[in-house]
């Protein structure tokens, strides 16, 4: 968990990530709110992230890596 950075599983599912302020933002890699709106929904503080649309999911790298992998 401390040596993966969410970030890097985020632009390896294909988002871009945005720094906006202290949070890292993006199109959601899991459900893809924002990918065509220009939105950006998820968010990234410090180890968690969530979707605030779409899936309303959140967690750590591992939730994240899980969701993308079909765990």
């Amino acid at each position: 968990r401390r040596e993966i950075a969410i970030e890097d599983v985020v632009k390896r599912a294909g988002q871009k990530v945005v720094r906006a302020g202290n949070e890292l933002r993006s199109p959601c890699p899991i459900c893809k709110a924002g990918a065509n709106s220009g939105s950006l929904p998820f968010r990234i503080v410090g180890e968690r992230w969530r979707c605030y649309a779409g899936c309303d999911r959140g967690g750590d790298v591992v939730d994240l890596y899980a969701e993308l992998e079909g765990f």
